[in-house]
């Protein structure tokens, strides 16, 4: 496996299976921790399904609320 596929890989396992093994190619910096960055990347990647789920569903989530709605997403 190539290191590009072994990042991909790690990447996809911290975010579909909260996978810490990516934790040791990323850059610590004084600025933003490696925690910080993989919370980036977890919380945009999940923003970007629901957005998804929202553009394919929208009278679902007009008629469930967004509360219900992303409260059904997350757990999708």
């Amino acid at each position: 496996m190539s290191t590009l596929e072994l990042l991909q890989f790690q990447l996809q396992n911290y975010l579909l299976n909260d996978q810490k093994e990516i934790q040791h190619s990323i850059v610590n910096t004084e600025k933003v921790s490696i925690h910080q960055r993989l919370t980036i990347y977890h919380e945009a990647y999940h923003a970007r399904l629901l957005d998804s789920l929202i553009s394919n569903f929208p009278l679902l989530h007009a008629y469930l609320g967004e509360e219900i709605f992303f409260q059904i997403g997350h757990h999708y």
